[in-house]
């Protein structure tokens, strides 16, 4: 990220997993980092104004999975997630706080 810094870039894109540091650099340069889906950084607090995410963080969408889950009468669900945990364990806490 410095070298493209150096080079002019005037806006990061991504990454689209885990990008806190790169949220942390992007506002100490006061550039915007937009990132599809990235988890472990927030749009407020330290990160400043400079950092947008396309996709809402778990804990927001949470709210629709259980709007679902009690239309349909679901008590049992599954969560299928790849190797990397972190967005399905965030979703999995923000549904058990949504249903406590």
């Amino acid at each position: 990220m410095t070298q493209m810094r150096d080079m002019g870039v005037v806006a990061f894109f991504g990454p689209d997993d885990t990008c806190h540091t790169e949220a942390k650099l992007a506002a100490a340069w006061n550039l915007p980092l937009i990132s599809h889906k990235c988890a472990g950084a927030q749009g407020t607090g330290g990160l400043g104004a400079t950092f947008a995410r396309t996709l809402p963080p778990a804990h927001k969408v949470s709210k629709s999975v259980v709007s679902l889950l009690k239309a349909y009468g679901w008590n049992k669900f599954a969560i299928i997630a790849g190797d990397e945990m972190t967005a399905a364990k965030q979703q999995m806490d923000a549904i058990k706080k949504e249903t406590s």
